[in-house]
């Protein structure tokens, strides 16, 4: 038999061994290519999940807190001579009366409470509520349950609070009236850039209850409500020129 013969016979027998190394490597190669656009994949479904997940969450809370604070009560507390209304607002912590009961039971009015809880790098937005036992009951007083953690991640959140004229400030203390707006501002924890537009969230009572009763005048709402009136002009000097 020849030698070309018996090579021929080998190799139709099966792969060589340098074959069959070159065949592995190339095997491989797309794998581990295949085993990263598996996992990129992945990663990018996951991120979009997440992202979904969030902005559903930020949609939920958003409503969840227009309810709350388009249900808050012009309610007022005398203390030390001084009236104040309840509703205190501060950069971590917002509590007022409501009527946006979300519990089973009598719907009554009820203390609302959102405050801004820290661990590390996260930060958590938690609603809770209490019942509203009266006037002479202090905000300060009241121990609120339910927690309900409306948003969560590594975020920096803080209110805001405006009045009618829409000067805004970080702080809503021992005022007689109620502020007309309540901003929610979200910003990226890392890179302190705003995470999503403010939210602003309107508070529609703006009259004290006695406002509604028949004998009410106009002296009872807030003197701050009452719409301004054009400043008189400035008379003519003498002899009828302007003044420039």
């Amino acid at each position: 038999m020849s030698a070309s013969r018996r090579r021929a016979r080998a190799r139709a027998g099966g792969f060589t061994l340098l074959e069959l190394i070159a065949a592995l490597a190339i095997g491989s190669v797309v794998l581990a290519a295949l085993a990263g656009l598996i996992r990129n994949v992945g990663l990018s479904f996951e991120a979009g999940t997440r992202g979904v997940s969030n902005a559903e969450r930020v949609m939920l809370a958003a409503e969840r807190m227009t309810a709350d604070f388009a249900s808050a009560r012009y309610l007022q507390r005398a203390v030390d001579g001084q009236v104040k209304s309840m509703f205190v607002g501060g950069p971590k912590k917002v509590a007022f009366v409501g009527a946006a009961a979300v519990a089973a039971g009598p719907q009554g009015d009820e203390v609302v409470v959102f405050e801004v809880e820290e661990a590390g790098d996260t930060a958590r937005l938690v609603r809770r509520r209490a019942r509203w036992l009266g006037h002479r009951t202090s905000l300060a007083d009241v121990k609120p349950v339910d927690a309900v953690i409306l948003l969560e991640g590594r975020l920096q959140i803080a209110f805001g609070y405006a009045d009618r004229s829409l000067v805004w400030k970080d702080r809503w203390l021992d005022a007689p009236d109620l502020p007309r707006y309540v901003r929610l501002v979200l910003r990226d924890r890392a890179t302190g850039a705003a995470a999503l537009p403010p939210l602003d969230f309107p508070i529609r009572s703006d009259a004290p209850p006695l406002c509604s009763k028949a004998e009410a005048t106009p002296a009872c709402i807030p003197a701050a409500q009452q719409p301004q009136q054009a400043a008189p002009a400035a008379p003519a000097p003498a002899g009828g020129s302007s003044q420039r």
